[in-house]
């Protein structure tokens, strides 16, 4: 989805601007670098980093100009290096234990600045609760029909872990044979829950933002957005 690359930097400048002063970023979970690339070009100064080697790779090869390196968002080694760490979409969400939020939240707090800002992005599992609008099942093809194929993500709640996960199955298009399929689970945090575990790990909390619209509040969609400062 190239308009989230444009959107959703545009959204983090705004919020830059509003809680801090920010020029030196890291993305926690920066995939294929992208969203790094576009707030480069918006002013910003970088690191990226990803737990999957191949997204290093990738990224790489497509932002020569740009740092990426494979680490593991529980172990970093920086220390008061970055006036701002992002994270975005479900990265923070493959925190499945009270114990890996804990070491995510404290390997954050270490690389910050004094003052650095903390934005991560999570599901927002009240959206499940009050509108009850949950896809169980959701059948993609536009971004695989070129390569002949299709696939299928499937959906359910684990309540007693506090969980989301999905089933990913890829099958070819021709004679629906399937070619592979995997399994990931996702922490839910609820918005009070987020809060607590960011101010008893070191943090300030400054905001909730429903979407990547500085002028949204209402925490009524799937995402919730946490704004935090060290």
């Amino acid at each position: 989805n190239k308009g989230r690359f444009n959107r959703e930097p545009v959204f983090l400048e705004k919020v830059f601007k509003k809680y801090g002063k920010v020029k030196n970023v890291l993305d926690v979970g920066c995939g294929t670098g992208s969203h790094l690339n576009k707030l480069l070009e918006l002013g910003f100064t970088g690191v990226g980093i990803d737990l999957n080697k191949n997204m290093v790779k990738f990224a790489k090869e497509k932002y020569p100009h740009l740092k990426f390196e494979v680490k593991d968002m529980r172990k970093l080694n920086y220390s008061n290096q970055f006036d701002a760490i992002i994270c975005l979409c479900t990265t923070f969400c493959y925190n499945t234990s009270n114990e890996d939020v804990v070491a995510a939240l404290k390997s954050f707090h270490k690389a910050l600045k004094r003052g650095g800002l903390l934005i991560i992005e999570t599901f927002n599992p009240i959206t499940f609760l009050e509108k009850k609008k949950f896809m169980r099942t959701i059948e993609e093809t536009d971004n695989y029909k070129k390569f002949g194929l299709k696939s299928v993500n499937e959906h359910w709640i684990d309540e007693t872990q506090q969980q989301m996960i999905e089933r990913r199955t890829v099958y070819k298009l021709k004679d629906n044979k399937k070619l592979k399929s995997d399994l990931t689970k996702f922490r839910l945090f609820f918005p009070q829950e987020m809060k607590y575990f960011l101010e008893t790990n070191g943090f300030k909390f400054q905001d909730f933002y429903g979407s990547h619209d500085i002028k949204d509040k209402k925490l009524d969609k799937f995402r919730l957005i946490t704004v935090s400062k060290k």
